[in-house]
């Protein structure tokens, strides 16, 4: 349940870091800025180099032009004129005229230049404006009265109102009269049989050939030259004619960033021919746009902030997180700007690094939520059955709390106080509840000192384990000794007057080692961190036997083993009920009984003769000690087998 919740909340913060990440592109000026700037300065330095195009030439009027004519502006109508039939007679494919025919001149010239724009056999496009801000009312009826039908188009540009960056293909607009008019380049492709774009589309600038870059995208005459050249190099080209003058019709371009990257450019900008000479081509040969369409840009945004979410989830420490970002970003950009130089796609880039980022951060956020409400329910769970150390490393690195089930060795510790039904039938709960607390507090926080976790408590029992849910590598001498600590104070506890006047019996604690399940187990909403296998099961029943055997504390022969301490003693090999192998047992003598050592070391003496089966050498030996400490539980219970007609030491329960 909780992996799909996660998931759920995964894919919430992608939905909205990708969400958040269109809407800032879309509304946020200042971004859509800085994205097109930086898809300004891959064009500036790293458009592909391409071959020159083939089929369009651009003729320029040039300073060294006008210097040929007695004024500057307009340009000479009949110089226009001659151009034109030049051109014809080269047989070109087509003309475009960026000139602005939109006054008159000398009569006969202006004349002369109608009649051969009326009578051209060659497809021919005139710029046109149709705007009463640049164009004075006699400018534009004239410019309407001297323009042929369906041979002129508009000379705008497709520029970004921002900054007045040119960027697009301009494709036409409805005039102030409701007529919808094609651009300049639109007419003429249209003329040659092309179906221009009906929207504005990213500009696909070409690059100068890799082998000449001085000679850039286009072939370049001046216009004065042009009756001086052989036919050969018109025919069937398509011609565009233009200005090419340092203070005229330039306009900024992505290539004003490194200007000497184009031919033409100057610090003021791209001449209005170069940039529809671009333009044509682009329709003319049916290029994609460099930039993706909306449903590609959201494509490619969602992959990121897909991967920005990945990234906030995978189980890896935080600081590699932060790395893996530091260096993701590098080459999101390194990337579009690889892509751009080798295969011409502008993607963008801002779009995906905020995608990236917010999905990331949105993910930390969720994260650093659910670990605070980790970290506050790991404090409120095991404050009461660790120690404050433990739950504090515990909180600081929950890793270290198995999210499922893990096997591994624990040692266990049961504790049960003897005869407590018989003092909790005949005693007032009223006085006893608190000498519960008192006496629960006090084995409680010896467990917690010894580096135990309580598991349970279950009336006036004590369930505790060791190396979990943190490693001990001696969980087994901890678990021993915290036994001893746990005798020395229920037996204080039970000298008390409050626990001599209820009747308070002696402590019995069992223990096990062994291998078994821990983790978090239980409902989905009511779990519990506890341990589950026989090693459990045996570690109870172990502490059972103290009932038979009337000893304090009993442990098995793995824990003895693996805990190394020197206070015990043999009891028996013992078949718990219900198994089939028996288990070493022994006693775990308290601390106020050990110094009696010659006393134990016969007793040891006893149990080996126990061991070769002889019974009689044994009993003797165990009869003196009898009579030495009658309340020696370990050596009545081996007398008591003795009389029963029993041997050895291996011990079957008929009990649990």
């Amino acid at each position: 349940m909780n992996n799909i919740r996660n998931i759920i909340y995964a894919i919430l913060v992608f939905l909205m870091a990708a969400g958040l990440s269109w809407i800032g592109m879309e509304k946020l000026s200042v971004l859509g800025m800085m994205e097109r700037w930086i898809s300004d300065v891959r064009i500036a330095t790293l458009t592909p180099a391409e071959p020159q195009q083939p089929d369009i030439i651009i003729v320029t009027i040039t300073e060294e032009t006008l210097r040929r004519f007695p004024y500057r502006s307009p340009i000479d109508r009949n110089f226009l004129a001659k151009l034109l039939q030049d051109l014809e007679e080269k047989q070109v494919k087509a003309v475009l005229l960026d000139v602005l025919l939109d006054q008159p001149t000398e009569p006969e010239k202006d004349k002369k230049l109608k009649e051969v724009i009326d009578n051209y056999k060659k497809p021919l496009a005139i710029s046109y404006i149709d705007s009463n801000n640049l164009l004075t009312t006699f400018q534009q009826e004239y410019l309407n009265s001297y323009l042929p039908k369906g041979h002129f188009g508009l000379a705008n540009l497709g520029k970004d109102p921002f900054d007045n960056t040119v960027r697009k293909v301009f494709p036409g607009k409805i005039t102030t009269n409701g007529e919808f008019i094609p651009s300049v380049t639109a007419n003429l492709a249209k003329q040659l049989g092309v179906t221009p774009p009906k929207e504005p589309i990213e500009l696909a600038w070409r690059g100068s050939p890799q082998d000449n870059e001085d000679s850039g995208p286009f072939r370049v005459f001046p216009a004065q030259m042009i009756s001086f050249l052989p036919p050969s190099w018109f025919k069937d080209k398509i011609i565009l004619i233009g200005s090419d003058l340092s203070l005229r019709d330039r306009h900024r371009t992505p290539f004003s960033i490194n200007a000497r990257n184009q031919k033409g450019l100057t610090q003021f900008g791209m001449p209005g021919i170069y940039i529809l000479g671009h333009s044509l081509s682009q329709i003319l040969e049916n290029r994609d746009s460099p930039t993706p369409s909306p449903l590609h840009n959201a494509f490619i945004l969602s992959v990121f902030a897909l991967f920005g979410t990945f990234l906030a989830w995978v189980p890896i420490k935080l600081w590699i997180r932060l790395i893996l970002i530091v260096i993701s970003i590098p080459i999101i950009w390194l990337g579009g700007f690889y892509l751009y130089k080798n295969g011409g796609a502008l993607v963008p880039l801002i779009l995906p690094t905020l995608g990236f980022l917010f999905s990331f951060i949105f993910s930390e956020i969720y994260r650093g939520r659910e670990d605070r409400k980790k970290r506050a329910f790991l404090k409120q769970a095991f404050s009461r059955y660790l120690s404050p150390e433990l739950v504090d490393l515990l909180v600081n690195d929950p890793e270290r709390l198995s999210r499922g089930a893990e096997r591994r060795e624990l040692t266990f510790l049961f504790t049960d106080i003897e005869g407590f039904t018989t003092v909790s039938e005949k005693s007032d709960p009223l006085e006893l509840a608190p000498q519960m607390n008192i006496y629960l507090d006090g084995v409680c926080s010896t467990i917690l000192q010894h580096g135990g976790m309580v598991v349970d408590l279950i009336g006036d029992a004590v369930f505790a384990m060791f190396n979990a849910p943190l490693d001990q590598k001696d969980h087994a001498n901890r678990a021993l000794t915290c036994a001893l600590a746990i005798n020395m104070v229920t037996k204080e506890f039970q000298k008390t007057p409050e626990a001599i006047r209820l009747g308070f019996g002696r402590t019995r604690i069992g223990i096990n080692t062994g291998e078994a399940l821990v983790g978090n187990f239980g409902a989905e909403d009511r779990f519990k961190y506890t341990p589950l296998g026989d090693a459990v099961n045996t570690g109870a029943r172990i502490e059972g036997l103290n009932k038979y055997f009337l000893t304090q504390i009993c442990a098995s022969g793995r824990s003895i083993e693996s805990g190394n301490i020197s206070q015990h003693r043999p009891i028996g090999d013992v078949v718990l009920k219900g198994k089939k192998e028996p288990i070493a047992i022994f006693e775990v003598i308290p601390t106020d009984q050990h110094d009696n050592k010659p006393y134990f070391d016969r007793y040891l003496h006893a149990f080996k003769l126990l061991e070769d089966n002889n019974i009689t050498e044994a009993q003797k030996e165990l009869e003196v000690l009898a009579k030495e400490n009658p309340e020696d539980g370990c050596v009545s219970f081996h007398l008591k087998r003795i009389e029963n007609g029993q041997g050895g030491t291996l011990i079957t329960m008929t009990d649990k």
